[in-house]
């Protein structure tokens, strides 16, 4: 479906970058940090989106439970766990091998994000 639209604007579709957006958090304790941090952070973060999106003179919709956000589609535990989830991702969607054949030990040598202090 890419292809043909690239083409027709001269657009080399090896070079064109797809991106994609995943929450990722690894943690020592991964439950501990769902419950305490992330999905409450979820929550906000889609309950002001929704508020953002609604039209003037329009209701607000109700607001998210963070326990009913889809954890299993965030990659979210271990050093081990997310590095087997990533690399099962390669696999199913053909991501760069960033992580690919990596143990736990190297994976501080991945490029990391800046840390957020809130």
């Amino acid at each position: 479906m890419l292809k043909p639209r690239l083409e027709k604007y001269h657009r080399n579709i090896a070079l064109f970058p797809i991106v994609g957006c995943i929450h990722l958090w690894v943690s020592d304790d991964p439950d501990r940090d769902w419950t305490t941090m992330l999905a409450p952070a979820m929550e906000y973060q889609i309950n002001v989106y929704s508020r953002m999106g609604t039209d003037a003179g329009q209701p607000i919709p109700a607001a998210t439970d963070p326990r009913t956000l889809p954890r299993q589609d965030i990659l979210i535990g271990t050093p081990d766990t997310i590095i087997k989830r990533i690399q099962g991702l390669q696999k199913r969607c053909l991501l760069p091998s960033c992580v690919s054949g990596r143990t736990h030990q190297e994976f501080h040598m991945i490029p990391s994000w800046p840390t957020w202090n809130v």
